[in-house]
């Protein structure tokens, strides 16, 4: 057990950049904890859920559309309590649409006083470039549409048809709960997968490295 939690660090330490897109942006994530760290599988006595979506400037063209939902529960066999969970999301950001869907999987021990999780998430991604689009609109202006700026895509490299690509990812967590306490760290996109739309039109998803600290207080009302 201590070289498997020792070659779960290392996964961590290995990541030299930290970026924040890719992942879906919730203002209330602390709602939704699943999506981020994947160790949050199977923390309560019962099946919990969450949907959240976001619909920006609505009525222009190519606003940007967020859907998100999640479900996790807790598992025992082998004499052994487990948890497993699922997120699903869907974002559309101008001509580009992202599709994720993730299952995820928590292995849970007790650790001093507390309780320990372990999790992996294998995760299929798709993103699709409404590339047909861009040519009879943008493709006339200077305007080079996100993420080709951000990954140093040149005008001339944009796709100009519609292009689709799946890949296969992965993701790691690890939380510890100690009475009304959790601690956690994530990385997602841990095998930095690459999207690939033509010879010279190439976009990676870089490893993002998340640190959760969150607490559970219970007030008496009646005492206020």
């Amino acid at each position: 057990m201590k070289s498997f939690l020792f070659s779960l660090l290392f996964l961590f330490c290995i990541v030299y950049r930290v970026v924040a897109q890719r992942d879906v942006v919730l203002n209330h994530y602390w709602a939704m904890p699943s999506i981020y760290n994947p160790a949050v599988a199977g923390s309560t006595d019962y099946l919990e859920g969450g949907l959240s979506g976001r619909w920006q400037h609505a009525g222009s063209t190519d606003a940007p559309i967020m859907v998100v939902a999640t479900a996790h529960m807790p598992l025992e066999f082998l004499e052994r309590r487990h948890g497993v969970g699922a997120v699903i999301s869907y974002e559309n950001v101008g001509k580009n649409h992202f599709v994720q869907m993730g299952v995820q999987y928590a292995f849970q021990m007790k650790l001093g006083k507390g309780r320990l999780h372990l999790s992996l998430q294998p995760t299929i991604l798709n993103w699709k470039f409404n590339g047909s689009s861009y040519k009879n609109g943008d493709s006339t202006s200077t305007f080079i549409p996100y993420p080709f700026e951000e990954n140093n895509i040149t005008k001339e490299q944009i796709p100009t048809t519609d292009v689709n690509d799946n890949k296969l990812d992965l993701s790691l967590g690890a939380m510890y709960f100690y009475k009304n306490w959790h601690f956690g760290i994530s990385c997602t996109h841990i095998t930095k997968p690459t999207f690939q739309f033509s010879d010279t039109c190439k976009i990676s998803c870089y490893p993002n490295l998340y640190c959760t600290i969150g607490s559970i207080l219970k007030y008496n009302m009646y005492s206020l």
